[in-house]
């Protein structure tokens, strides 16, 4: 039957004393009045569609339909028209649906819930890391992965030597932010990433570290270059000073993100950038699991981590006054701006210098890497795939107007 060839108003449909075997019914037909008889002991029919016809028919006409508009074709950008993700930018799948009931017991019950109350002594925790890492293959295999032998001062050199902190720079400076601006490192752990921007020349930084005990080396090592917020009383009372916030392997160890980001956004100026760099990622039980039962210090040194799907930190935080205007990639450049990138060398699937190319053209903007994120977060809820968008290195917030 075409629906497409008549147009329905509304439906009224009342029933009253009638011919002998019948009910008198009665409806709107584009706004006319229209009666007919339905036989007693059958149902007026509940299809829209049907029954206008029914009254169409009745009346001799033809009721012409409004046109219906085609809906809109979502294309990605044009150096991705070859890509995988023109498909998942136009949904050819449903999205996945678990119903399995399970069984009692299953992974997530069992799963230690961490929380240290007095977030912990992180001097005492770093000894003990240290003793561990002499005999335990797990903690020596972290020690290699984020350059943590040798020295206090080896350890800060290795992370200026790494480049981490000069690719960052210079990816920054890409948003407008210079070395005369006002940065703040937040949740700086020992202050690796604010000592190498202040090595290669920015000025007013700020590293702002809830522990004293982690900060110490960075103070001895920086003097007053850099400025170091240790009370958190301190930090919540700046306002509207920072052109720039960075963060490096931070947001995972929030309790509440939502609340840390509006103290963070108190502190910025209107329209000021949030580079949040190497988060902790996972997007189903299965993978959250093995996310957090894999970690090598959660559980032993009880430290507070969460590993959250990449959407989950998007929506978080762009619900209390930000906007995601970047997304960096894995893989993008070698994975420059993270401290674990040997850790995810580059698949064969990968060209380099093509996705090098296609992120270089499309950072910021409409069909740029934020539309790329999200049509990856769309794909991946619909089949699974390859994670690239979806497990950035660097996801660029700015701090927007809010109506």
């Amino acid at each position: 039957m075409d629906a497409g060839s008549v147009m329905y108003a509304s439906w009224n449909v009342e029933a009253s004393s009638g011919r002998e075997g019948g009910v008198k019914c009665g409806a709107q037909v584009a706004g006319d009045p229209c009666w007919w008889v339905q036989p007693r002991g059958t149902s007026v029919p509940r299809r829209v569609y049907e029954d206008v016809v029914t009254l169409k028919n009745f009346l001799k006409r033809s009721i012409p339909a409004p046109p219906i508009p085609a809906p809109p074709l979502l294309t990605p950008p044009p150096s991705l028209d070859a890509s995988v993700l023109t498909a998942a930018l136009n949904r050819p799948d449903p999205v996945l649906i678990e119903t399995r009931p399970g069984e009692t017991a299953d992974r997530i019950d069992r799963l230690p819930l961490i929380k240290d109350e007095d977030g912990g002594d992180v001097v005492d925790i770093w000894e003990r890391m240290q003793i561990d890492a002499r005999t335990d293959p797990v903690i020596a295999d972290l020690f290699d992965t984020f350059h943590l032998w040798g020295s206090e001062t080896d350890r800060m050199n290795a992370f200026v030597e790494l480049g981490v902190g000069k690719a960052l720079a210079e990816f920054i400076g890409r948003f407008g932010v210079k070395p005369e601006h006002s940065i703040a490192d937040v949740g700086c752990g020992s202050g690796w990433l604010a000592y190498s921007l202040n090595c290669i020349g920015y000025k007013d930084l700020v590293a702002m570290e809830p522990n004293a005990g982690a900060t110490m080396l960075l103070k001895r090592l920086a003097g007053d270059r850099i400025e170091i917020i240790n009370d958190l009383d301190i930090w919540r009372g700046v306002r509207n000073r920072f052109d720039a916030l960075v963060s490096m392997a931070t947001v995972h160890h929030w309790e509440h993100i939502p609340w840390i980001a509006i103290e963070a956004r108190r502190t910025m100026k209107p329209g000021a950038y949030w580079f949040a760099v190497m988060e902790w990622f996972a997007d189903t039980p299965a993978e959250f699991v093995e996310a957090m039962n894999g970690h090598p210090t959660r559980e032993r040194y009880k430290m507070y981590e969460w590993a959250y799907p990449a959407s989950a930190y998007v929506d978080l935080i762009q619900s209390v006054g930000f906007t995601l205007n970047a997304v960096v990639p894995m893989y993008y450049r070698n994975n420059a701006y993270m401290t674990v990138g040997a850790k995810a060398p580059l698949p064969d699937t990968v060209d380099q210098d093509a996705l090098n190319r296609l992120v270089d053209e499309n950072l910021t903007g409409p069909n740029g890497t934020v539309e790329l994120f999200w049509a990856e977060v769309d794909a991946r809820r619909r089949a699974p795939g390859y994670k690239m968008f979806t497990r950035p290195q660097v996801m660029v917030f700015q701090r927007t107007a809010v109506d």
